[in-house]
């Protein structure tokens, strides 16, 4: 990978630029793609060499053909599942997980790339500004939408896991086809269709445990990305997973709350309807 000298310009792009190559040299992992050299040329271009994935990403793929079968979708996302547990496990949250930044090869193994917007959780400081929106709009946790930087961990890689194993069964994001202010508001505000709305096939076990990682409070997720791994893992061994889907009071509940203030206007039109009835009933008696 290299920095060309005109980017050298830019000290977003080089400050990314040594963020992903000083996160990758911690990292050693067989679904993360490992970094082996850095250094600077002659000219003041600066480059790390990593390895070389004969393949496509995840992106590519899903352009082409769509939805994946279940089997296909579990494999992937475990793989990616081990290899953000495993950043996790050293401090280093990738904050910009999605289909570009997963390379498949050609048997079928996924590996894990891009970690210029990765954070160390360790650090001092994180040169993240509250209100600054950091990764892809799709693929954003709701406290990444609002730019709550002191929110932004590894649940939201949990979410962003979520998204990834979303759009492998159902062929579409969780809040695809949107603009990007819709996107960010339907992050916000709104439930992903349930999977299984959009395509019958899928076990109803895999679409509890994508909707247990895309819940929009970071604490009702699965705890870690180990635990999403794990509940994955139980599926594809045939053992009960632990995600349950809400009943249908949790999701009215979740439906009012985020649309309490319509209902708070709603609820103070009928009142003020019902007290002006009142005050006009006995008037009306009266005059009858």
């Amino acid at each position: 990978k290299v920095l060309r000298p005109g980017e050298l310009m830019f000290g977003e792009a080089l400050r990314r630029f040594r963020n992903e190559a000083q996160s990758l040299a911690r990292l050693r992992h067989r679904h993360i793609v490992s970094i082996h050299d850095l250094g600077e040329g002659k000219d003041g271009t600066l480059w790390f060499t990593m390895d070389l994935i004969d393949g496509q990403t995840l992106a590519e793929e899903l352009a082409r053909k769509g939805r994946m079968l279940p089997a296909r979708a579990v494999r992937i996302v475990r793989q990616v599942a081990a290899a953000i547990a495993h950043a996790h496990a050293h401090g280093i949250v990738h904050r910009d997980l999605k289909p570009q930044n997963v390379l498949l090869d050609h048997d079928g193994d996924a590996f894990v790339v891009d970690f210029g917007l990765a954070r160390d959780a360790a650090a001092a400081g994180t040169r993240t500004l509250t209100g600054e929106l950091l990764g892809t709009p799709a693929y954003m946790s709701p406290e990444q939408a609002r730019g709550e930087a002191g929110r932004i961990g590894e649940a939201s890689d949990v979410w962003a896991l979520g998204a990834l194993l979303y759009e492998m069964l159902a062929g579409r994001g969780p809040f695809a086809g949107k603009p990007l202010h819709a996107t960010i508001r339907a992050i916000l505000e709104e439930e992903p269709a349930p999977p299984r709305a959009l395509d019958k096939r899928i076990p109803p076990e895999l679409e509890a445990i994508c909707l247990q990682a895309l819940q929009k409070r970071p604490e009702a997720r699965y705890g870690t990305a180990l635990a999403f791994a794990e509940d994955v893992e139980r599926f594809a061994d045939g053992r009960p997973v632990l995600a349950r889907m809400p009943g249908p009071l949790v999701r009215a509940g979740r439906l009012l709350w985020r649309h309490r203030r319509g209902v708070a206007q709603a609820a103070a039109a009928v009142l003020v309807t019902l007290l002006l009835a009142s005050a006009w009933l006995p008037s009306l008696r009266r005059a009858a």
